[in-house]
């Protein structure tokens, strides 16, 4: 039996992406870049720019995170902590990968290099953003190379001091405007992304997302004791307010056979679905494209479930949560959704929080994503994976804090992992599958086993038959071998000859006329009837009135005397 293969190898990515990766900027002329994708074995295409000699700053700008790690002696900004990101990415096991991801560890230097200073918030300021794309990479990547741009634009117009409404607007703000400018765009593309963006300034950290995709926070809450905390929640058509508002919209919410996954869908899904199903069991094939259900209620793009087409069944508009961080925050990850499809959110935490590389905290962390991914991989996600890392380095605390991590990682690896609810789904899912195509197995074979046993017991019984009819056959030719019946010879009658030949006397031999003593008289000769006669006479002997008639007539004839 050949080894099994073992799971495409993710890589973190390198490289941050940076702001002169994205779209022409507020001053093109003087910062003009080309967004140049290149792609890395089992990973997702990187973005990589080559800028002209105007913007070379802007390229500079943006820090990674080995340069951020490698420091000697790491800038603590004025809330007294560093930032340490980075990423990983795999295609997994769908055919072609549609995530993108960006992380600016520095935005304002970036901004600063884009001609859209803002100095004005509090420091420092980052952005990262995992943007999920389905049914293609075109929304996706639209989208990655927009949202800090638009926010940017908006951030550096506004002088005043920000508050966190004001913040949440312009997040919002700029997802609806991203919709409306794809939408319009792209007239005939039908792709979509859930997106999750964390923008950072000072020690205020604002979440926005769109969909399914999440971000998740590990926070110490005591002596090596650790909590997870959910910063987003799923926009799922199972929730009630969203099914509520589809419905409300003119759609529809379709659940699986299992009724474990709920999609968005246009009236009449489901009596669709029937009709292909029912043509392609009958033979005629697809008679049609097949519709679409999605299983999120709100995305970026997404054109046929947009009042554009019709209906507005998703809405692009983003749910936004701002929370202070502290010291007891070790780091938040982003994630899009197959890595929850197959873990929780203590098992996301568990595995990043697990210390590999103690000498090296940016190696660790990078280490981290890789470690998740793979695991997301053996559970069996099915999805494209993705994730970042933020890991912060608090003033005046150990980079690695090796016992408490450590202790928490070794912790929840000897732990078994419990099952969550998705991999369960489709674990059950899968056994059911499993189960009926054991089932339809079984009943195949037994069918060609009895479809074989009637072939044989007919053979015999043809055999049989044929034995037996043989048999009949050699009895019958024995029996008339040992009575065989007197041969009777049928005599066809001739009217002609009954009147040519009327009478003759009836003998069974050669009869001599004789006189009453016996002896023949003198001078005549013997009368001599022939075999012939008798034959005549037997032929004319039914005919019962000739018979006296014909034997009158051969008395009186004449004697002929031979000299």
């Amino acid at each position: 039996m050949p080894a099994a293969e073992p799971p495409p190898v993710a890589t973190g990515a390198p490289k941050a992406f940076t702001p002169a990766q994205a779209i022409e900027s507020a001053a093109p002329d003087e910062a003009k870049t080309e967004v140049a994708p290149t792609s890395t074995n089992g990973t997702a295409s990187v973005f990589t720019a080559t800028a002209s000699a105007t913007s070379t700053a802007a390229a500079t700008a943006s820090v990674s995170s080995t340069s951020v790690a490698n420091a000697a002696a790491p800038a603590f900004g004025s809330a007294g902590f560093a930032l340490v990101a980075d990423s990983c990415t795999m295609q997994g096991r769908r055919p072609k990968q549609e995530d993108r991801h960006v992380k600016i560890p520095d935005l304002t230097k970036a901004a600063k290099a884009l001609k859209m200073p803002i100095d004005h918030l509090d420091q420092p300021c980052a952005l990262f953003g995992v943007y999920d794309g389905h049914q293609g990479s075109h929304c996706s990547e639209f989208v990655a190379k927009n949202v800090h741009m638009k926010l940017l634009k908006k951030l550096s117009a506004d002088r005043k001091v920000l508050g966190e409404d004001q913040i949440k607007q312009y997040l919002q703000e700029v997802c609806e405007e991203i919709d409306t400018d794809f939408l319009a765009k792209h007239r005939t593309i039908p792709d979509g992304a859930a997106i999750v963006v964390a923008f950072l300034t000072g020690t205020r950290l604002f979440v926005a997302w769109v969909g399914d995709s999440r971000a998740v926070m590990c926070r110490r809450t005591g002596q090596e004791e650790f909590e997870t905390v959910a910063l987003t929640k799923d926009h799922k058509p199972d929730l009630e307010v969203e099914a509520q508002r589809v419905q409300k919209a003119g759609g529809v919410v379709v659940s699986d056979a299992w009724g474990m996954t709920y999609r968005v869908a246009h009236p009449g899904y489901e009596e669709r679905m029937r009709e292909m199903k029912r043509a392609e069991a009958q033979g005629l094939g697809i008679i049609g494209k097949e519709p679409v259900a999605l299983a999120v209620s709100r995305a970026i793009g997404d054109r046929e479930f947009k009042s554009v087409t019709g209906k507005q069944l998703l809405i692009p508009t983003p749910d936004v949560t701002c929370i202070r961080i502290d010291r007891s925050v070790k780091f938040i990850a982003l994630m899009c959704d197959g890595i929850p499809e197959v873990m929780t959110n203590e098992q996301v935490v568990g595995e990043l929080a697990f210390v590999r590389e103690s000498l090296d905290f940016a190696a660790d962390v990078r280490a981290g994503c890789g470690a998740l991914v793979q695991e997301a991989y053996k559970l069996g996600s099915g999805d494209n994976l993705t994730v970042i890392l933020v890991r912060f380095r608090w003033e005046g605390v150990s980079d690695m804090e090796g016992s408490s991590l450590s202790k928490l990682g070794q912790t929840i690896e000897k732990r078994p992992l419990e099952e969550s609810a998705a991999a369960a789904s489709k674990r059950r899912r899968l056994e059911a599958v499993a189960s009926a195509k054991a089932q339809r197995s079984a009943a195949h074979e037994a069918m060609e086993k009895e479809e074989e046993e009637r072939e044989k017991a007919l053979t015999k019984a043809k055999a049989d038959a044929i034995d037996a009819a043989k048999q009949r056959d050699d009895t019958v030719a024995v029996l008339a071998k040992t009575s065989q019946p007197k041969e009777s010879v049928e005599v066809k009658r001739d009217p002609l000859a009954e009147v040519k030949a009327p009478a003759a006397t009836p003998m069974l031999e050669q009869e001599v006329q004789t006189d009453v003593d016996g002896k023949i008289p003198e001078g005549e000769e013997p009368n001599v009837v022939t075999n012939s006669q008798v034959r005549s006479e037997s032929i004319v002997e039914p005919l019962a009135p000739f018979k006296n008639e014909a034997k009158a007539k051969a008395a009186a004839k004449p004697v002929f005397t031979f000299v």
